[in-house]
C-alpha cells in the first residue's frame, strides 16, 4: 500500500507544554520536548496510478484514499522499543484522510487485496454480497461497511496534502491500561478543498511541491482520543470502528511543525531518499503498542515490503522485531 508518495518533507514534532498530566505516557511524557521529524505524503492506493479517477462518460471525479506518515526521530532511551527502525528509536505514525479502516479484520482485508491484484485496484466485486441474496448477513453486513466507508473517501476532496486532516483508524496502546487513536489536523486548511480543473496525473505532487516554495511554514495539531482497555464496548478487532468524539474527545497534546520554504522536494536526492523510507507501525514504543488483528497484520507485511522493495538498495537494516 502507499506506493505512490506526493513527496518528503523535514520536520519538528513538539509536545505541548500545557499537555495534561494523565495523557503524559510514552512519547508524551515530557512537556516540551522537542523531536526532529520526516513526513511522507502518499496515495493509499494499491497501484501508482492517477491522483484522481474521471469518468470518460460523466466526467465524475472519484478521489482516493491519501496517507501521511509521520517518522519521529531519535526517540531517548528511557522506554521499550517494539522494533527499531534499522537500529535508530524512531516512533512512526501512519495515517489516512478518514478515521477509520474500511476493512473491519484480516480476512477481510484478505479478500480485498485479492479483488484488487486481480480486478486492477476495480474494488466493485468486494460488494457482490449487496447485490446478491447468496451471501449471509455477516458477509452482506460486512460488504455494506466498507462500501459506506468508501463512499466517504470517493467525496473527500484533497486539492494539497497539507490541508487534509489525517488518522491513525487503527487502536494503539496508551500505556498499560488504556487504548489510543490519534489524528493530525491543519491549523489552516481550506474547507471545503476544491480540486483544481483538470487535474494532472500528479497535482497531489505538484500542489505540494509549490506550497513548499512559500516562506510560511504548516502546523498541525496532534491530538489523541483516549479510553479504558477494561470497557465493555471496546472492539479493538474491529478497524472499522468510529470512537464517538463527544464521548472521546480529541485532545491536543503535540505540534508537528513543517519549516518552510523547502525547494528540495522534487529534486533527485530527496525523492530518493523518500523512497527507501520504512514506515512501520511496529515502528514503536512499547507503550504505544499497535493493537488488532489489523496492526498484527502490518507488522509481517511491512517488514516483507520493505525487505523485497529495498532488496536492491545497500543496506544493513534487518526487517525484523528486535525486542519482541
Amino acid at each position: 500500500m502507499h506506493p505512490k508518495a506526493h513527496g518528503c518533507v523535514d520536520a519538528t514534532f513538539q509536545i505541548n507544554e500545557d499537555i495534561p498530566a494523565d495523557l503524559r505516557v510514552g512519547l508524551f511524557s515530557t512537556p516540551g520536548k522537542k523531536y526532529q521529524a520526516r513526513i511522507r505524503y502518499s496515495n493509499a492506493t494499491a497501484l501508482v496510478d492517477n491522483d484522481v479517477d474521471i469518468s470518460a462518460e460523466s466526467k465524475k471525479v472519484t478521489n482516493k484514499s491519501r496517507g501521511m506518515a509521520v517518522k519521529v526521530l531519535d526517540i531517548e532511551p528511557g522506554g521499550d522499543f517494539l522494533q527499531e527502525d534499522c537500529g535508530a528509536r524512531n516512533q512512526d505514525f501512519l495515517m489516512i484522510n478518514t478515521p477509520s479502516f474500511a476493512f473491519a479484520n484480516v480476512s477481510d482485508y484478505l479478500l480485498l487485496n485479492q479483488i484488487l491484484v486481480e480486478d486492477n485496484d476495480d474494488i466493485r466485486r468486494f460488494f457482490a454480497p449487496l447485490a446478491s441474496g447468496d451471501f449471509t448477513k455477516e458477509q452482506q453486513a460486512v460488504a455494506a461497511q466498507t462500501f459506506k466507508i468508501v463512499q466517504q473517501i470517493s467525496a473527500i476532496p484533497v486539492a494539497d496534502p497539507l490541508e487534509s486532516s489525517y488518522f491513525g483508524a487503527a487502536p494503539f496502546g496508551f500505556g498499560d491500561k488504556q487504548v489510543m487513536r490519534f489524528t493530525a489536523k491543519p491549523r489552516v486548511a481550506a474547507n471545503p478543498q476544491v480540486l483544481p480543473n483538470n487535474p494532472s496525473p500528479n497535482y497531489l505532487k505538484e500542489a505540494l511541491d509549490e506550497r513548499m516554495k512559500q516562506a510560511q511554514p504548516v502546523v498541525f495539531d496532534f491530538m489523541l482520543q483516549v479510553r479504558k482497555k477494561s470497557e465493555d464496548n471496546l472492539v479493538i478487532e474491529n478497524a472499522t470502528q468510529h470512537w464517538d468524539e463527544a464521548k472521546y474527545p480529541f485532545v491536543k497534546v503535540a505540534v508537528i511543525t513543517i519549516a518552510a520554504p523547502q525547494t528540495n522536494i522534487s529534486t533527485a536526492e530527496n525523492q530518493t531518499a523518500c523512497e527507501n523510507l520504512v514506515f512501520n507501525p511496529w515502528h514503536a514504543l512499547s507503550a504505544h503498542e499497535p493493537l488488532g488483528g489489523i496492526n498484527r497484520l502490518r507488522k509481517a507485511v511491512y517488514n516483507k515490503s520493505a525487505e523485497t522493495r529495498l532488496e536492491d538498495t545497500p543496506s544493513t537494516c534487518p526487517f525484523s522485531d528486535n525486542n519482541t
